[in-house]
């Protein structure tokens, strides 16, 4: 078989030899964020209940300054363990106004971790206390756990609310 000595090379455009370099990177890019996608929605959707909490039960104890400390008991219904955050639970009266939680937080450190945020093993329940001060002739609240929550159900949208309502005593 014979060479020929002397063949013409091919030349590209240099756009063309622009978008042989940019292709390839950018198909890596676009598999990488969709294999990136449907692992997180897997994650998500893998199980009924991922962090699921319900409160329980409720209790009021006036003090003398006229606020209430609630001791708030609320159920891990989930498979996993989840940590209870200062503002998981939210008080509310009349047509949805917020009553802030004025007890004092513990200094955010490592070694007093599990004082703010308790960790609530799967299907334990644990106490929450919250100090609130409501206006004058205020006599009920609705509680209803706030904190993170990830489930089917709310995905979808039939998550159904979860909300407990307390009379001051």
């Amino acid at each position: 078989m014979k060479w020929k000595a002397n063949a013409p090379e091919k030349n590209y455009k240099t756009s063309v030899k622009v978008l042989a370099v940019i292709l390839p990177i950018i198909a890596f890019i676009s598999v990488w964020a969709v294999l990136e996608a449907i692992a997180d929605i897997n994650s998500t959707i893998k199980y009924n209940h991922y962090y699921a909490c319900e409160i329980v039960g409720a209790e009021s104890e006036k003090q003398d300054d006229g606020s209430y400390i609630i001791t708030v008991s609320v159920k891990n219904i989930s498979s996993y363990q989840t940590l209870l955050d200062r503002n998981s639970i939210r008080v509310e009266y009349g047509n949805g106004t917020i009553l802030e939680n004025r007890m004092a937080p513990y200094p955010d450190t490592e070694i007093l971790r599990s004082i703010n945020r308790p960790v609530i093993p799967s299907g334990r329940t644990v106490e929450h206390k919250i100090q609130i001060l409501p206006p004058d002739g205020i006599n009920t609240v609705r509680l209803q756990y706030y904190g993170t929550a990830y489930g089917r159900y709310k995905i979808t949208g039939e998550d159904n609310e979860s909300t407990y309502s307390l009379k001051l005593s």
